[in-house]
């Protein structure tokens, strides 16, 4: 299982520092790595996809008990095809502390905006950040 893979991650990392597969396997299985099951959110920016004035960080999303960060495209066909679960689960769980921030990678706004406006309506918090993808 997963403790497995960690062990063997820090058995490569001991053995073979120099490697340079460590650092595309760091990102899953270093137990020092920033992201983690269980764990907080890192420290993070990203600006409102409506209002690039407005930027969503860790500090502004924390009035919700748990906020879900989808990171998505419209060219993206598994992102897509993912967003009626995520809307489900908004829709039954928004009124107990769920929070929902879309982060679209798409490179043109008005694509995200048209996405919205003709297939799905995504009645939750948007940011955008083409530089990330």
């Amino acid at each position: 299982g997963r403790d497995s893979a960690v062990a063997r991650y820090e058995q490569l990392a001991r053995e073979f520092p120099d490697l340079w597969e460590l650092s595309t396997l760091s990102v899953q299985f270093d137990p020092r790595r920033a992201v983690a099951v269980g764990g907080p959110a890192p420290d993070f920016r990203l600006v409102s996809l409506a209002d690039s004035a407005i930027a969503y960080t860790r500090a502004t999303l924390a009035a919700k008990k748990v906020t879900l960060i989808d990171f998505w495209a419209v060219w993206c066909a598994p992102c897509v095809a993912e967003m009626p679960n995520i809307d489900k689960a908004w829709a039954g769980w928004k009124d107990r502390g769920l929070g929902v921030l879309s982060v679209s990678l798409d490179e043109q706004r008005s694509a995200v905006e048209k996405f919205r406006r003709e297939k799905h309506a995504m009645p939750w918090l948007h940011a955008w950040a083409p530089q990330v993808w």
